[in-house]
């Protein structure tokens, strides 16, 4: 047995580690039974497979697994919609025939792996949802399994955290093709912008509800607080459909598994029978009563496109004389830049800053917040060897409590303010920011200037991490190697276009967000 993560464990397997998790993963797993480890590097004296690609040899290990699967596979892959458009997917194949398909959204390049491994062998279809925001992971998926069909939701600005830009975010969802040869069929929307920018060189069909030429069109949408019903005109026949939950959204979502299963020769009437046996997943879609009240709760993606398509089933609920319409919103996630350009795009460096310090270049030092929560117990400081290293290079320290002063006696290049300094002008003057924290760091970052973070874990904010997989903020706790990447670093010229880009970006989402709210 290949165990490819930790959620999925098995004594005795081949325990894959990947580069990005700490060694201490790998070692959990040899402690609970697994017998050798692949890997890009010696762990212990734990028996290892060293390779220099664990995920390309993960992938070269899992093809004959895949080559026994001797059924049409559909994968389905976007930004937004791809579990819900699986599982009406699955809907409508089971209803057909025996159907291999995972209805939760395991749909990792890893994940793919597990369900090789337990594939039903009497299924007669195989449908995979594959996750775009890792890199590589479409690549993966689709090289292993080479599907017959692939399914393209969208392309938004979901998971640009993890991808760097909506350009690497439609690479990625199309990579989801690399496996298929000229014969298989790609189904896309019509009506997604950045869905009509690209070609394939698989056979292509297009949904549509505004676009009229698509190859599949839905109209005549009647909607109701648990349903939608609707025709659609594909290539020639038209047939009326009835899905079982409300929102434009859906509609795509069951206008590609129609499409799909007219691609895999199954009948329509069992096309309408199977997507009336939908059921939303966990905390999408969900409608509940509590006493005179309607609870419509679509809590799971923070994106604002999913936020937006749950304001758009909330508009579209009739509501009762007197009675009233509450939308709470949380976070919204997803944002093309960081939660710190927001406000450094209003920054503007104060020219009389440096008249406060005693020297005019330096680097800043900030400690870990070790009374906080948030740190791993028993964790202690680096700052006395950070000192020792840069003894050499004024030092701006920046302490949080009275007691850490004492670190800074019996250096005379050290000094502390009395006071509090403007965080964003000490990031623009600073000649490098090293802190035990986060946003220090990530605001320095954003200002062109080399940014260390000596947070005392190994587990980091998906922020941090995002920062750091671009290169603009280096994590360590070796003060030898702080300072040789401080000695290299260059320093870029301070601009706070991005940052305005970012925070206009957040401001119209904002608006259309309470426009969507107005409309209720």
């Amino acid at each position: 047995m290949i165990c490819c993560f930790e959620g999925v464990f098995l004594k005795d397997c081949l325990f894959v580690h990947y580069e990005r998790d700490d060694d201490s993963v790998a070692r959990s797993a040899m402690r609970r039974g697994a017998r050798v480890l692949m890997c890009s590097h010696q762990i212990d004296d734990y028996p290892c497979i060293i390779v220099d690609d664990v995920l390309g040899a993960l992938n070269l290990i899992l093809r004959p697994l895949a080559e026994r699967v001797h059924v049409p596979t559909t994968v389905i892959t976007g930004s937004v919609g791809k579990t819900t458009t699986k599982n009406f997917i699955n809907c409508v194949y089971s209803g057909y025939a025996r159907t291999f398909c995972n209805i939760t959204n395991g749909n990792t390049f890893e994940y793919v792996g597990f369900e090789l491994q337990r594939f039903d062998k009497k299924a007669r279809f195989f449908v995979q949802e594959v996750n775009e925001s890792d890199p590589r992971n479409t690549l993966n998926a689709s090289q292993v399994l080479k599907p017959e069909i692939a399914v393209i939701t969208n392309m938004d600005k979901s998971h640009i955290g993890e991808l760097g830009s909506e350009e690497n975010i439609m690479k990625a969802i199309c990579e989801i093709t690399a496996g298929m040869d000229g014969n298989g069929t790609v189904i896309v929307s019509a009506d997604d912008p950045n869905s009509r920018k690209v070609t394939f060189a698989q056979n292509t069909i297009k949904v549509g509800i505004h676009d009229k030429t698509a190859d599949c069109v839905a109209s005549n949408l009647e909607f109701a607080a648990d349903h939608i019903a609707f025709d659609i005109d594909y290539h020639g026949e038209r047939a009326h459909l009835k899905i079982p939950v409300s929102g434009t959204h859906n509609v795509y979502d069951a206008m590609m598994a129609y499409v799909a299963a007219r691609v895999s020769g199954i009948p329509v009437k069992t096309i309408q029978k199977g997507l009336l046996h939908y059921r939303p997943l966990g905390f999408r879609q969900n409608i509940y009563r509590a006493g005179s009240s309607i609870i419509y709760a679509d809590c799971y993606n923070a994106s604002a496109k999913s936020i937006r398509s749950a304001l758009d089933v909330f508009e579209k609920w009739q509501r009762k004389p007197g009675s009233r319409k509450i939308a709470i919103l949380g976070d919204i996630g997803e944002i093309d830049g960081f939660k710190e350009d927001i406000y450094i795009a209003e920054f503007e460096p104060d020219p009389a800053f440096l008249e406060q310090l005693p020297f005019q270049d330096f680097i800043t030092i900030r400690p870990e917040n070790l009374k906080a929560s948030y740190v791993p117990k028993d964790s202690t400081t680096i700052v006395p060897q950070l000192f020792e290293v840069f003894k050499d290079r004024n030092i701006l320290f920046l302490p949080r409590y009275e007691e850490e002063k004492k670190y800074a006696e019996g250096y005379a290049n050290v000094w502390f303010p009395d006071g509090p300094l403007p965080g964003l002008d000490v990031c623009y003057y600073t000649q490098a920011m090293l802190t035990g924290a986060g946003t220090f760091a990530r605001e320095a970052a954003l200002l062109g200037v080399p940014a260390v973070s000596f947070f005392p874990s190994p587990v980091f904010l998906s922020v941090d991490e995002a920062m750091q997989e671009l290169g603009i903020e280096f994590k360590s706790r070796d003060p030898h190697a702080i300072r040789q990447y401080v000695d290299k670093a260059v320093r870029k010229e301070a601009s706070t276009e991005r940052s305005k880009k970012v925070q206009q970006e957040v401001f119209d989402i904002i608006d259309g967000i309470i426009e969507d709210v107005n409309k209720c």
